[in-house]
């Protein structure tokens, strides 16, 4: 039924890359099919590549993505370089 169902896609739209399997990369995101219909999606590659290209040491850990202070501006903040806002910017 996958295959028909891209054929006719295909039909339509012309000619597409097709990729099937368990692990696929889309986006940035690692995604891989796994046991029980579970689906596990990750960053890291996407992460580390954006630490290399940003190039400032960056090091510590944390426990959530999310800070309390997410939404709130630091004044006292070093502002970023010109070219390390050009770089950030780029990423988006």
């Amino acid at each position: 039924m996958v295959t028909w169902l891209l054929n006719q896609i295909e039909k339509k739209h012309g000619k597409m890359t097709i990729k099937r399997g368990k692990k696929h990369t889309f986006v940035g995101m690692d995604i891989e099919f796994i046991e029980n219909s579970k689906v596990k999606i990750t960053l890291e590659d996407y992460i580390i590549e954006c630490i290399n290209d940003f190039k400032d040491d960056v090091e510590g850990t944390a426990t959530t993505p999310a800070d309390k202070g997410l939404f709130e501006t630091n004044e006292c903040s070093p502002k970023l370089s010109k070219e390390n806002m050009r770089t950030f910017t780029a990423l988006l």
